[in-house]
């Protein structure tokens, strides 16, 4: 009994969604995709240019990919290890 409840349900759900959906009303579903790649499309136009970095931080950059990809230098988990072996 409880099954065939669920499913009278699911289809009565089904209806009205359907009564919702852009199936009756094609202009407003066509407005909201024309809107939404609009403004899409002008988000990656006006796209903010990133101010120069600064040799410093260039640097910096730099030694963190080396050091990312540097397998002979130990990484930590936890700051519990870290202090642990800072203080040994």
């Amino acid at each position: 009994m409880p099954e065939r409840d669920a499913a009278m349900a699911d289809e009565k759900a089904g209806k009205k969604s359907g009564a919702l959906s852009g199936r009756q009303c094609p202009a407003v579903s066509s407005a909201v995709n024309a809107t939404v790649g609009a403004s899409a499309a002008r988000s990656i136009r006006e796209r903010p240019e990133l101010p120069p970095f600064s040799p410093e931080a260039l640097s910096a950059i730099d030694e963190a990919r080396r050091i990312s990809r540097d397998k002979g230098i130990r990484g930590y988990s936890s700051m519990a290890d870290l202090k642990a072996a800072l203080e040994s």
